[in-house]
């Protein structure tokens, strides 16, 4: 099955090349369309992610590429 990604990003320079990195390997779906949205940084982009979300019963992928992240996944890959 091919899951379609909805990526949201902080501004910080790791957040925005890993955002860049995914988006180039995997596209970038609209929320309404996504299967799945993945928030790259901070706590405050996971609770930015999560009011985004609102409405929409789709599961969020927080991964920390941020300088606080206790509620974010430890990054797995590198680009």
């Amino acid at each position: 099955m091919d899951y379609k990604f909805h990526f949201l990003s902080s501004t910080s320079a790791e957040a925005t090349d890993a955002f860049a990195s995914l988006v180039s390997i995997y596209g970038q779906a609209d929320i309404e369309t996504a299967d799945i949205i993945v928030a790259i940084g901070g706590d405050g982009t996971l609770l930015n992610a999560l009011r985004k979300s609102n409405g929409h019963d789709i599961p969020i992928y927080g991964i920390n590429k941020g300088s606080v992240g206790f509620l974010m996944n430890a990054p797995v890959f590198e680009h």
